[in-house]
């Protein structure tokens, strides 16, 4: 009864940490439910058929929806705003359209991530990301878009509107990244701390082989036996889980690699043309020696989010690129065997 409850465990955090996720349309399965599976796979879609409706709504009334008031005579359109927004718009289309593609790839490694957790908790450790950055990074969106709400003139407060939904489903993409990596990053580090201690246990007891054989026959003979007493059996099992777990996790990693291309290249380029154009648009505030220091005041605030998520996923990148190349390494499973 207290190992079926046990089992039951991983598959219940997984569910509450892919909530957030599968209502923002980018997660559309259920690691336990088919049904589920099914639904979300609607959700998504129909999420990416709204967007694409909002586009063409967005590009083709545009000159009513972005009309610049400050523009002088008669209906001239702000362009910053329709780029931005466009832009913003079509990046969330990319984002959901990679995600019906890979969401088999997304599957898998789930899967493979629950099949190392098992094989951690078989060890004695465990393992899962860390939430603080994604609420860290939740409270710097929430805050960063009531300012922008209140802060903004009428104008841009119709482009915040139109492009509110998209901005938080590429920062949740974001996110997403951040999560999977994090995740590998600190199974890796696991992994890195059951090598240490096995290599530090095998490298202990050979040292106390040797120390008894110098000793005499007799005495060499009685703690040998007791050396052997069901340790090395027990270390050889835990190695070949090690083995397995780090295959799954490298075979995870490869996955994950290509699973986020198209987006992360579509978010990039709209956090790109975000910060070329409020750069610009609080340049020419300034140029103008316009005294709206609300409107410059909201542009700067629709900058951190886009920073703080750029440096959150190279980070978390840096931080797992280092696990794997420096610190858990097939030398160290040859070691053992050696041994």
């Amino acid at each position: 009864m207290t190992r079926r409850s046990h089992q039951n465990t991983p598959s219940s955090s997984i569910n509450i940490r892919l909530i957030p996720f599968q209502l923002a349309g980018l997660c559309p399965f259920s690691p336990t439910s088919p049904a589920l599976t099914i639904a979300l796979l609607v959700w998504t879609f129909a999420n990416l058929t709204l967007v694409v409706i909002l586009l063409v709504k967005v590009t083709g009334s545009a000159s009513l929806l972005f009309m610049d008031p400050d523009g002088g005579k008669g209906h001239q359109l702000n362009p910053i705003l329709l780029i931005k927004s466009s832009f913003t718009i079509a990046a969330h289309v990319l984002v959901l359209v990679e995600t019906l593609i890979q969401h088999v790839t997304f599957r898998r490694v789930e899967e493979r991530l629950e099949s190392t957790d098992k094989s951690l908790s078989m060890v004695g450790s465990k393992s899962g990301p860390s939430q603080r950055k994604l609420l860290f990074y939740l409270v710097i969106c929430a805050t960063s878009e009531v300012g922008n709400f209140w802060l903004a003139q009428p104008l841009y407060r119709t482009a915040w509107y139109t492009t509110v939904a998209s901005q938080a489903v590429i920062r949740l993409k974001h996110l997403q990244h951040m999560q999977y990596v994090e995740g590998l990053s600190i199974r890796f580090r696991v992994l890195k701390k059951q090598l240490q201690q096995f290599v530090t246990t095998t490298n202990a007891a050979k040292d106390e082989e040797k120390a008894r054989y110098s000793g005499g026959k007799f005495a060499s003979h009685a703690k040998q036996q007791h050396s052997i007493d069901g340790n090395l059996p027990d270390c050889l099992r835990k190695v070949f889980i090690i083995k397995s777990t780090y295959l799954a996790l490298w075979d995870a990693g490869q996955l994950l690699a290509g699973a986020f291309t198209l987006a992360q290249l579509a978010n990039l380029l709209q956090n790109f043309v975000q910060c070329t154009c409020d750069l610009y648009t609080i340049y020419s505030h300034l140029y103008r020696n316009d005294h709206h220091f609300g409107d410059i005041f909201d542009t700067v605030l629709g900058l951190i989010p886009t920073l703080v998520a750029l440096l959150l996923v190279l980070g978390s990148c840096e931080a797992c690129r280092t696990q794997v190349s420096n610190e858990v390494t097939f030398e160290n499973l040859i070691f053992l065997f050696e041994k």
